[in-house]
């Protein structure tokens, strides 16, 4: 089954959009100008990344370069997230008919009707409070029992009221989507770790019962009336959609534990990827005190990468409460993902990436039609509120009637104390080909991470 797959991408979708509403949050003149961005038509497809070079490198050393990227846009409320404050600048300009197609390109949980936050205040109880304030605002959620993260959905008619009084709010941003780690083949494993010596020897999984946790069992009933799956021990399903739709990622899981242990026992629990679901299944989990191994072949870039996100630490809790035996997926992005140690030697406030022995002042990324690209870097500190204070800012830059241009507005959030380490960029408009990733930075403490 895992050969009909998809990978999870930096690069993806944005939303051009339209005339507009104004509201009374301050997301920023960034996001309302992406909001209403339009296709660059004078944008060419580069005859080489190596004409793109020379290009870039023209640029710096005539120090023209400050000119093409411009003056920073202003970026609204501090506590405000970028990819909510986007959200809010799409709905002001195209309605509540975006919002599906909006958080599925922001990465976030889906639904028609609803947005789905992540709220984080400086108190247990200025927490409850917040779960307090969604409620009376329609929505629904649960505080992280972990960290006291709150995670909400709230009708999307009603968000930015919400946002208007989410006053004890720390910082808020929309939730995060995990999304399946997908393989090249079923079964493929059990060969080249030689299972089958084990089996040969008795060892089938005998008395273990293995949890698949998940975000779609597609297929499900007709797998297990072929003969293909075992029928589970029990399956159950949290969030915003049924327990066969959406993806077959879940039941292909299950095939692979099948083949690896075929006397095991299978529990098949499907969440829609969002903390909130996940919270719950881990809840639910608890109670089935027979599971002894916890499969989780999914994951998220967007999250914070040290081990002290929210969603790390319940699993933590749950790992030690249970003393289950938690597997989980490394992903299968090394490709897409460049991961190093950040420079700026010659002092230009450029950071230089180190690529094929040699330092640049910028990654060549391929970025066909639409786009998502995040930047972030090492300054989490030890909180999980927001404190990142070296600021660092991207910028896509593309050949256009023949010399180097900005696409679109580059990303600048001003990181103070109150911003995560991260910086995002997502639009339209490109043809195809390679284009120019700067990641500029201001002053010397920007490049003491890594």
């Amino acid at each position: 089954m895992l050969d009909r797959c998809h990978h999870t991408l930096f690069l993806l979708g944005i939303l051009a959009a339209l005339p507009s509403a104004v509201g009374a949050v301050d997301i920023g003149e960034r996001a309302l100008l992406d909001a209403q961005s339009t296709l660059n038509k004078g944008d060419q497809r580069p005859i080489s990344p190596t004409e793109l070079t020379k290009a870039f490198e023209s640029l710096v050393a005539t120090g023209q370069l400050p000119a093409i990227i411009g003056p920073a846009k202003s970026t609204g409320d501090p506590r405000l997230g970028t990819r909510l404050k986007h959200l809010v600048a799409v709905q002001r300009f195209k309605g509540g008919d975006a919002l599906p197609q909006t958080l599925a390109t922001l990465i976030a949980p889906v639904s028609t009707e609803t947005v789905p936050l992540t709220l984080l205040a400086e108190s247990a109880t200025e927490s409850a409070q917040l779960l307090d304030l969604a409620r009376r605002h329609g929505g629904a959620g649960q505080i992280s029992d972990a960290t006291s993260t709150v995670w909400v959905t709230l009708p999307s008619g009603r968000l930015e009221g919400f946002l208007d009084a989410a006053g004890a709010a720390r910082h808020l941003d929309l939730q995060t989507r995990n999304e399946p780690f997908f393989g090249p083949a079923t079964g493929e494993g059990g060969t080249m770790m030689k299972v089958s010596a084990l089996h040969d020897a008795g060892v089938k999984g005998q008395g273990v019962t293995v949890a698949v946790l998940d975000m779609g069992f597609k297929g499900y009933t007709e797998l297990v009336k072929t003969g293909e799956l075992p029928k589970a021990r029990v399956t159950q399903a949290f969030g915003s959609y049924a327990f066969e739709e959406r993806s077959e990622h879940g039941a292909a899981c299950a095939e692979i534990v099948a083949d690896i242990a075929p006397a095991a026992d299978q529990v098949l629990v499907r969440f829609d990827g969002g903390p909130q679901s996940l919270q719950e299944s881990l809840q639910w989990l608890r109670t089935q005190k027979d599971v002894t191994v916890v499969n989780a072949s999914w994951g998220s870039h967007l999250r914070r990468t040290d081990g002290l996100d929210a969603t790390d630490q319940e699993i933590n809790r749950f790992v030690k409460e249970t003393g289950v035996l938690w597997v989980n997926a490394a992903g299968n992005d090394a490709q897409r993902v460049w991961s190093g140690p950040i420079l700026d030697q010659n002092g230009n406030n450029l950071i230089e990436f180190p690529v094929d022995g040699k330092n640049r002042e910028f990654l060549i990324v391929k970025a066909p039609g639409s786009y998502y690209i995040q930047v972030q870097w090492d300054d989490w500190g030890t909180s999980i509120q927001p404190t990142a204070t070296q600021d660092l800012d991207a910028c896509l830059l593309v050949m256009r009637d023949g010399q180097l241009a900005r696409h679109g507005d580059c990303a600048q959030e001003v990181q103070n104390g109150q911003q995560y380490p991260m910086e995002v960029l997502q639009g339209s408009g490109l043809p195809g080909g390679a284009y120019h990733l700067s990641v500029p930075h201001h002053g010397a403490n920007a490049v003491e991470g890594g």
